[in-house]
């Protein structure tokens, strides 16, 4: 069985919305680009949020961002790097679709994102991702909290920006019909023989 994820998904969803082109689309969906400078310290400060030892993150990050930035969260919920997968069926058959929410809160999806560049209330609103966080954990709300930095060497951040989107009207069909066009294009294009696109059998988590 073919398996997507909802960040390949926001990365067609910006392929055919014009925001990427051809070829930077099919290298994230193969995964084929390591993963860069800004990416690292995303990683790090996922990491640095949910761990009960942030300040082994001093140094990556200022004493005062450590602080800032934690208190932004709510630990009373530990449910983090939650992970779903769900089959969808399209006309080509079924495909499996995997997110990972940050945190999870009740049934309330939290992402948590770092930027290097201003921050956008429309480029998270057309997101793709929240869209179908929505349909995998069932969620009436998906929370962003999203920390600009100047650059990746930054210690600090320089900018927070919190948005909550709700679960759309028919966002199920919007979501169903997106998946269909991807697993459309992937036959289209013979990359369903690709491994990284292949789910092992057995595979249940």
């Amino acid at each position: 069985m073919i398996k997507i994820s909802a960040t390949q998904l926001e990365s067609y969803r910006r392929f055919i919305d014009g925001l990427i082109t051809v070829e930077q689309f099919e290298r994230s969906l193969l995964r084929l680009d390591p993963p860069n400078a800004m990416m690292n310290k995303g990683i790090a400060f996922h990491e640095m949020m949910q761990t009960d030892s942030p300040q082994e993150f001093e140094g990556q990050f200022s004493t005062n961002c450590i602080l800032n930035a934690r208190n932004c969260m709510d630990y009373r919920s530990r449910v983090f790097e939650y992970k779903v997968r769900r089959v969808f069926r399209t006309q080509f058959g079924d495909i499996s679709v995997t997110g990972v929410a940050d945190q999870l809160i009740g049934l309330d999806v939290v992402e948590i994102k770092t930027k290097y560049s201003a921050i956008s209330f429309d480029a998270y609103y057309q997101s793709l991702q929240w869209r179908v966080y929505c349909e995998l954990f069932n969620s009436p709300y998906v929370h962003y909290k999203i920390f600009e930095f100047d650059s990746p060497e930054a210690v600090d951040f320089k900018n927070k920006v919190e948005y909550s989107f709700p679960r759309p009207t028919y966002n199920y069909e919007y979501v169903r019909n997106m998946i269909h066009y991807l697993h459309e294009y992937i036959l289209v294009r013979g990359l369903d023989k690709e491994n990284v696109l292949q789910l092992q059998e057995g595979v249940t988590a």
